[in-house]
Parts: structure tokens; C-alpha cells; sequence
């Protein structure tokens, strides 16, 4: 034997209805926020993660102050010619921007990749090879 139950009413069909509106607006605003949201890279957050909360955080190097309007170039400035010839010293690469934040940097180099970041129509995820173009690409020169 089976129970039948009796039809929705008029008026528990129309607050189904709503109630699935209100819930598909909740998920459809929470997406967007979070996809604006400003997000922390996982390596910065495992750092944090790893480092006891007692200890004294380490004081930031001060941005250094640009002496003059020239540009800095591996000619100029020995610490740009370290960075250029580095590969993933991420060490260096933190304090040379710490350093020299807000300095104009000069260097012969190309754009060796640049695509769209995430569903962002504005947003560009660009990677830049230091060096001269004829290095990587010979066919783009002819």
C-alpha cells in the first residue's frame, strides 16, 4: 500500500518558486564577490602559516629613494645585472623589489608570453624573458 499525499497548493508552489530565486541570487552574488575578491598567494600564506606567532615579524627593508631620474641598467646598477642573470633565486627577487620600489628599470628583453587572467577581460597574466629577441625567437627578426 502506498500513501498519496494531496497536490501542492497554489501558494506552496509560489513559495518554492521564491525560495529557489533567493537561493539561486545568494550563490550567483557570493560568486561574483569572491571572484573580485583580492586573493594572497598560497606560498605567502604558507609562509605565514609556517612561522611561529610569538616571534617578532622581520622589519622590511626601506624602498630606497631614486638618487636621480636615470634610469637603472645592467650598466649602472650591479644588483639589476644579479637579478637579470638569476633563475629562481625568489631570495634576490624580493629584496631587489623591496630595494628599488618605485625606480624606473631599463632592460633589453620581450614579451614571451601574455594571456588573459582567469575570465578577466582587463587582466593579463604577462611573462618577460630579459635578453635580446634574436636569443629566442630568430624567425620573428628576419
Amino acid at each position: 500500500m502506498t500513501k498519496q499525499t494531496p497536490p501542492l497548493k497554489k501558494w506552496q508552489i509560489v513559495a518554492l518558486g521564491v525560495a529557489g530565486v533567493l537561493i539561486a541570487v545568494i550563490v550567483t552574488v557570493g560568486a561574483i564577490s569572491e571572484k573580485n575578491a583580492p586573493t594572497t598567494p598560497i606560498a605567502a600564506t604558507a609562509e605565514a602559516s609556517a612561522e611561529p606567532a610569538a616571534s617578532e615579524p622581520e622589519p622590511e627593508p626601506e624602498p630606497a629613494e631614486p638618487e636621480s631620474d636615470e634610469a637603472l641598467t645592467v650598466e649602472n646598477n650591479e644588483d639589476l645585472a644579479a637579478l637579470l642573470a638569476a633563475v629562481e633565486d625568489y631570495d634576490l627577487f624580493k629584496e631587489f623589489a623591496a630595494t628599488y620600489q618605485g625606480s624606473t628599470i631599463e632592460f633589453d628583453g620581450i614579451v614571451a608570453a601574455m594571456n588573459q587572467h582567469g575570465d578577466y577581460k582587463t587582466r593579463y597574466d604577462i611573462l618577460i624573458f630579459a635578453g635580446d629577441n634574436e636569443v629566442f625567437s630568430p624567425a620573428l627578426t628576419a
